[in-house]
């Protein structure tokens, strides 16, 4: 019944909610040739969130296969919208951190978005590093990020970006802070 429910309400909010938001941002349209993955993966995304949170306040745990479903398309949709798009014309890098404030000045409602969205979704991710030490935590983030970054120059499926990097690593620092916080039982 809980998986139905949550099914129902992903499509629901995909439907009504996420696509109509999605459409008014030129980040997604680099991936309108992928457009029916985008929704599938968006789906099953949110039908694993909102299953996880009906099951945690029902039983007060968290289901563990709920949990596999959820890093599972979590980590499609980061690969998704990290390198499946369309390559760029040519290589591109910015190193000045201070560029993400004329970002904000150009292009507000852009800016905000991409700035929240590069935040939000490593969040989760730093729930996995709950029992390491902090400098584990960001030494290893900040490596993998500049891989990710560098892979994304070379491949020029995107550019090299520091800010990306030092936002990435806030949305990963904000869920360690999280997961030290919060106790979750597993069934």
């Amino acid at each position: 019944m809980q998986i139905l429910i949550s099914l129902g309400l992903a499509l629901l909010l995909n439907k009504y909610v996420t696509l109509q938001a999605i459409r008014g941002y030129s980040f997604f349209y680099m991936f309108y040739q992928h457009k029916f993955l985008l929704h599938t993966l968006l789906f099953l995304f949110q039908s694993s969130i909102i299953f996880i949170i009906i099951y945690l306040l029902s039983y007060r745990k968290v289901n563990k296969y709920a949990i596999y479903s959820f890093l599972f398309t979590y980590v499609l949709l980061l690969l998704f919208s990290l390198f499946v798009r369309a390559p760029m014309k040519n290589y591109q890098f910015t190193i000045n951190v201070f560029d993400l404030f004329d970002y904000f000045r150009n292009d507000h409602k852009q800016a905000i978005f991409e700035t929240t969205f590069n935040v939000l979704l490593l969040i989760p991710i730093g729930f996995l590093f709950k029992h390491k030490s902090l400098i584990f935590t960001i030494l290893i983030s900040t490596g993998i990020f500049l891989i990710i970054e560098f892979l994304q120059l070379m491949s020029r499926r995107g550019f090299f970006d520091i800010t990306d990097i030092m936002l990435n690593l806030i949305g990963i620092l904000i869920g360690y802070f999280i997961s030290k916080k919060i106790s979750i039982q597993l069934s």
